[in-house]
């Protein structure tokens, strides 16, 4: 208790501010020592990495830990990973993302999160794509525009990113 009074006569602070500007300070050392403790445990970030590596790196954890028997998603599962991605994800679905790879998405095997990766499609545009395919898979890349909300313009945005069998 010295070191309060000792802290409040020096700097001529009240007690609360004292509390408070020793208990950052220990969360700040605390972090700190945290830090270089986990430091060859955690590897640093040395270049930011793109949305759509976050996206790709989560598609293929969700692939290696439940495989399935058939290679279309439903979209009951797609919306459970959808959500858990959207946790660890701060970017808007709904905003126009371009893609680092230069492998094409397939519109009749493609999760609901790789669908929305392709310019203009958010998760509604996704399920009617998924929709669609149950009923009629995609034989080319340009029966997407038979899909509500995707005209010519957005097609020619999103075309060269897909394929279709």
């Amino acid at each position: 208790m010295k070191i309060f009074h000792h802290i409040q006569s020096a700097t001529g602070a009240t007690r609360s501010e004292v509390v408070v500007v020793l208990g950052l300070t220990a969360v700040l050392l605390f972090g700190h020592v945290l830090g270089r403790c986990t430091s060859g445990i955690v590897s640093p970030v040395d270049e930011p990495v793109s949305h759509m590596e976050v996206l790709r790196r989560l598609d293929s954890l969700l692939a290696t830990s439940e495989p399935r028997a058939d290679s279309t998603p439903d979209v009951a599962s797609d919306r459970s990973n959808r959500a858990n991605a959207a946790e660890h994800q701060t970017m808007p679905s709904s905003s126009v993302r371009s893609t680092t790879s230069n492998r094409r998405i397939n519109l009749n095997t493609a999760s609901i999160t790789q669908l929305q990766t392709l310019p203009g499609v958010g998760q509604a545009t996704a399920e009617r794509i998924i929709e669609h395919r149950r009923e009629t898979p995609f034989r080319r890349p340009e029966d997407i525009m038979l899909i509500r909300g995707i005209g010519e313009k957005r097609y020619a945005k999103m075309q060269p990113f897909i394929a279709a069998p």
